[in-house]
């Protein structure tokens, strides 16, 4: 939906919606705008979309002239998140025409005088039936040739005027992630760890479907720095990592070995090439193995960062304590 005042309420009312939603698990809305960070937008939709398990999109158009016609901008991503096999949930003001090849698509209809009976109710149930769908689904990744063609009509819609007004909100339900290539979750490993080399605790957390870990080198008392950009990656787990109160940056390569233990290597930038679809041999790195600390209480260091990550967002708070967007990327 366009990011204008006029669209507040319908904003809202997704939101309120997402809230309502706790089986079979808890949503985590996000819309494009909630990270205002810098950078081309068409390439932070098309990281928002893949990053989302299912997605909402008001295909109402910005224009009271044409109320029968679809918004153009949001029918090309609703296209984008289609073939990436992410499941999209439209709503639609009820004089809106839907066109004929998504006319099958689950949509909601709602009238805006009305926006808590016939849209909010009937929205919270789809996204918790559309969560346990997504529960039940398997894990399918990798780059395909029509997922390159996509990313080249989203690099097309920069060109358009209007592009950035459309995507309505990506949505994460709490539990679900990306899985590696072995098939398990990012999500599964939210939780406390230790790694069993310098005693150092982590406590990995997911905030709109992004996972990060506030972490303590050396103890368990302060807040050191902070793993961040999760992502699987060919069977192993890919993150940056930055220190708060040092100039200190580097990345990380894990690979799981089952639920509770994590192995790999860690490397200072420049050690190794930090592209993460380019992982090094992690004999020429820093040695890291993460074991699950089951039963253990997140002290108010940890915690503090996760809620101010939840209220902020995560680029903010990593942004606050130095992190620009360009070491995000890991370019120096």
């Amino acid at each position: 939906m366009p990011y204008s005042t006029e669209y507040d309420d319908r904003h809202l009312s997704i939101r309120r919606a997402a809230r309502r939603v706790t089986d079979p698990c808890s949503v985590e809305p996000h819309r494009l705008d909630d990270e205002p960070a810098a950078g081309r937008i068409p390439a932070r939709l098309e990281r928002a979309i893949r990053a989302a398990d299912f997605c909402v999109a008001d295909i109402t158009p910005p224009l009271p002239a044409h109320p029968c016609f679809s918004n153009s901008n949001v029918m090309w991503e609703v296209g984008y998140a289609m073939a990436l096999g992410k499941i999209p949930i439209l709503i639609a003001a009820n004089e809106v025409r839907l066109p004929f090849d998504v006319h099958d698509v689950q949509h909601i209809r709602y009238d805006r005088n009305d926006l808590a009976g016939s849209l909010e109710s009937p929205l919270a149930r789809s996204m918790a039936a559309t969560a346990r769908d997504v529960l039940k689904r398997p894990r399918l990744h990798g780059s395909t040739a029509a997922e390159d063609m996509l990313r080249e009509i989203i690099r097309v819609l920069e060109s358009s005027s209007t592009a950035h007004g459309s995507v309505a909100a990506a949505l994460a339900p709490q539990g679900i992630a990306r899985a590696n290539g072995d098939g398990v979750a990012l999500s599964d490993f939210i939780g406390i760890w230790r790694n069993i080399e310098t005693g150092s605790f982590a406590y990995v957390a997911q905030v709109g479907g992004r996972v990060f870990a506030p972490y303590c080198y050396g103890g368990n008392d302060h807040l050191s720095g902070i793993y961040y950009d999760w992502a699987p990656m060919n069977g192993w787990f890919y993150a940056r990592f930055m220190w708060v109160h040092a100039p200190i940056r580097g990345f990380s390569f894990l690979r799981p070995e089952g639920r509770d233990d994590l192995k790999g290597a860690w490397w200072y930038d420049g050690e190794a090439n930090n592209d993460p679809n380019m992982r090094p041999d992690t004999h020429t790195g820093w040695q890291s193995h993460w074991s699950r600390v089951p039963g253990a209480q997140t002290p108010g260091w940890a915690r503090r960062f996760i809620d101010a990550a939840q209220e902020k967002g995560l680029d903010a708070v990593l942004a606050s304590i130095g992190c620009s967007n360009d070491e995000r990327r890991g370019r120096k």
